[in-house]
């Protein structure tokens, strides 16, 4: 995967990337534990991001953001199984990501 995105991205940028791992030490997580999921992740972007105090509390936006990045997933998902074998590409670009925040 880092192969893919190194043009122009300096290595030292390159070794802060981690995969990431939940907590029982897996790389993925329980189709029952994605809403939780997702919801902890969202609160954690806007903490980073000093994003305004109104939105730790809008539960409708966080709603509207949870259900675009399960959007995202899904549309992704579909993609690959259409696609089975025939890219290599298994990766959802971080701007998608960004962009639904």
């Amino acid at each position: 995967m880092l192969n893919v995105c190194k043009d122009g991205v300096a290595d030292s940028v390159l070794q802060k990337i981690e995969l990431f791992k939940y907590d029982e030490g897996r790389h993925y997580c329980g189709v029952e534990d994605i809403d939780a999921l997702i919801s902890e992740e969202i609160t954690t972007y806007w903490e980073l991001s000093s994003a305004p105090d109104w939105k730790y509390t809008d539960v409708s936006l966080k709603e509207y953001v949870s259900l675009g990045l399960l959007g995202l997933v899904d549309k992704h998902v579909t993609w690959r199984h259409a696609n089975y074998n025939k890219t290599e590409n298994r990766d959802i670009k971080f701007e998608d990501v960004t962009e639904i925040f």
